[in-house]
Order: structure tokens, then sequence, then C-alpha cells
């Protein structure tokens, strides 16, 4: 009876190490999954952010494509400051954060879009996982002065 007893114990201890086992590759697994998601979903948001045609240069043969007009960028922020048109946007951004910085001749930012979702705590994921971390570079156009500035766009994505 002892016998069997102690081989029941060992069998249900088995058991019980390969599920803890296979929950932790799960967990991983889930996890790296989450992390193809909003990389994927950043990249998403890159592109349409780079070829919108609120912020996109005029076609020029000169200036290059995925080009951002500097005054379409600042007319779309005063834009995208009303409450209606920050939820119609929403269909192209979902819950992110999208800004430009200039870095050079000169550093500005602007921001494009920010929605959090409401329950979020925590930090953002950044485009790319840091170690990987690669700004996506954007040329800027200042149609005024009839200048080209360098600019990389920021995105930070909540799933």
């Amino acid at each position: 009876m002892t016998e069997s007893i102690a081989i029941l114990f060992i069998f249900f201890l088995l058991v019980l190490f390969g599920l803890i086992f296979y929950s932790r590759i799960q967990t991983a697994t889930l996890e790296r999954e989450q992390e193809e998601d909003k990389t994927i979903k950043a990249i998403q948001i890159a592109q349409k952010v780079s070829y919108f045609p609120e912020l996109q240069c005029t076609t020029q043969a000169e200036l290059p494509s995925g080009c951002i007009d500097i005054k379409k960028l600042e007319s779309f922020q005063e834009i995208i400051a009303q409450e209606q048109n920050k939820l119609y946007y929403f269909q192209v951004f979902e819950y992110s954060q999208v800004h430009i910085e200039q870095v050079y001749p000169e550093n500005k930012t602007w921001e494009i879009y920010d929605l959090r979702k409401p329950e979020y705590i925590g930090k953002p994921l950044t485009f790319i996982p840091p170690k990987l971390f690669i700004p996506v570079p954007v040329a800027l156009h200042d149609p005024v002065e009839n200048i080209m500035t360098f600019g990389v766009l920021h995105i930070n994505v909540y799933i």
C-alpha cells in the first residue's frame, strides 16, 4: 500500500512539473506573439503616416516619396486637436502615439496623434523593441522657404 501511494505521489508530482513547464512555454510564446503584433501594427501605422495625403508633400519631381510637408503638418495638428476629428482618425491610427521630431538643422517636435487606451497602465512598446530600435527617417519639406530638413517618425502602439 505504501509503495502504491509513493508511486502515485511521484506520478502526480511529475504531472505537476509537466503542467508548470508547459504553462511557462505557452506564456513565453504568447508574449512573443504580442510583441510581434505590436511591431507589425507600428510598421503599418508608420507606412500610413509616410503616405498620408493630409501630410504628404505636393507632387514635384525633386521631392522624395514619403516626404512630409511642414505646413500641412502644422495645419493637421490644429485639425486633430478637435475631439470629433481625433475619433475620425481613430480608424487610421487606433490606439497609438505618433509624433515627428525634426533633428536637422534644428530640433522641433510635432505631435500628430495621441490616443491611449483608458485602462492602459505601463510603458508603451516603442516602434521596434529597444535592442533593435531603428527610428523611421522622414524628409520634411518647408514649401514657403523651399527647404528640405531631416526628421524622425516616432510611433508608440498600445494594444
